[in-house]
C-alpha cells in the first residue's frame, strides 16, 4: 500500500470493500478517507451514480469496475461502498454466472479484497436517522454550509418499522455473505469511528499491510445530522415500540435473537 497522500491513479495495489447500509456512518468514513489519501469509497454501483449509463453503453460490471479502478484510485487503494440493493444490478450485467446468491459474486469480482464491515451499534437511532432523510431529502449536511431547518411530519411507527426492517434485512445479508464464503471481514462500528477516527483509520491501514503514520487527518466537512430532536424521536418509537428497545446495541439484539431462537 502506498504512503497516505500519495494520489496516484494508476491501478489500486488494494480493493477496499466496504459493505453497510444507509445512514451508517459511510459518507463520514469517506470523508475521513479521502482526506487521508486512501481511496475514495463512493456508491460507483448505485445506478444514479453511473453504473446505468455504463450498462447503457455496453459496459459489463467488470468492464465498468475496470475503468472506476484506473480513475478512482488513491494512494494505492481503490475503495467502494456497496449496498444489497446494489447486488442485482451487479449481479445482471456481470460476465461472471458461477453463483449461487448474488453476494458470491462479490469474492472473483474484488480478488484478494480487503472486506469491511461497516455497522452501527444502535439501530433505532439509523432507523430514524434514514426514515427522517426519506422526509427531508437531506442525506448530507455541511459543515461549512447553512442548512435550512425542515418541518418533520409527526412520526410514524408503521413508516420506522420498515426502515428498521430494512436495516436489519441488510445485515442479514452481509452476515450470511461472509460466513458462507468464510471471510474475516474488518468491522468497523459508527460509534467508534466518531468517537475515535484515528484509531479506526489505522485499522483500516493495518488491515491493508499499511503502516500507520504518527499523525492522521481526522477532520471532515461532514456535519453530524444528529440533534435534539433526535431523542425526541427516538423515546416516541421506543414508547410505542418497547420490545425494538433491543435494536439499541448489537450486543443486545444478538444475545436477544439468539435466545428467541
Amino acid at each position: 500500500m502506498a504512503s497516505p497522500g500519495d494520489q496516484s491513479t494508476t491501478a489500486p495495489l488494494a480493493n477496499l470493500v466496504v459493505l453497510t447500509a444507509g445512514r451508517s456512518g459511510s459518507n463520514y468514513l469517506q470523508e475521513l478517507m479521502i482526506g487521508n489519501g486512501m481511496g475514495d469509497p463512493n456508491e460507483y454501483f448505485n445506478p444514479n451514480f453511473g453504473f446505468a449509463e455504463a450498462i447503457e453503453a455496453g459496459q459489463s460490471t467488470e468492464d465498468y469496475l475496470v475503468r472506476l479502478q484506473r480513475e478512482r484510485s488513491r494512494g494505492g487503494v481503490f475503495g467502494v461502498k456497496i449496498m444489497a440493493s446494489h447486488l442485482q444490478i451487479m449481479a445482471e450485467n456481470s460476465r461472471q454466472k458461477d453463483w449461487e446468491v448474488q453476494s458470491d459474486l462479490l469474492v472473483p469480482l474484488f480478488p484478494g479484497a480487503r472486506f469491511v464491515w461497516l455497522r452501527r451499534d444502535d439501530r433505532i437511532r439509523q432507523a430514524i436517522s434514514s426514515w427522517r432523510a426519506s422526509k427531508t431529502g437531506e442525506f448530507r449536511r455541511w459543515r461549512d454550509k447553512e442548512h435550512e431547518v425542515t418541518e418533520l411530519p409527526e412520526l410514524d411507527p408503521d413508516e420506522v418499522d420498515k426502515h428498521l426492517g430494512y436495516l436489519l434485512w441488510t445485515d442479514g445479508i452481509w452476515g450470511a455473505f461472509f460466513s458462507r464464503c468464510r471471510i474475516e471481514a474488518l468491522v468497523l462500528i459508527y460509534e467508534n469511528m466518531v468517537a475515535n477516527p484515528s484509531r479506526e483509520l489505522g485499522r483500516i491501514i493495518e488491515s491493508l499491510g499499511g503502516t500507520v503514520p504518527d499523525q492522521l487527518n481526522a477532520k471532515v466537512r461532514i456535519a453530524r445530522q444528529a440533534d435534539e430532536r433526535t431523542d425526541d424521536l427516538v423515546a416516541q418509537y421506543l414508547q410505542a415500540r418497547p420490545e425494538n428497545k433491543k435494536y439499541e446495541s448489537l450486543e443486545s439484539s444478538e444475545v436477544n435473537d439468539s435466545e428467541e431462537a
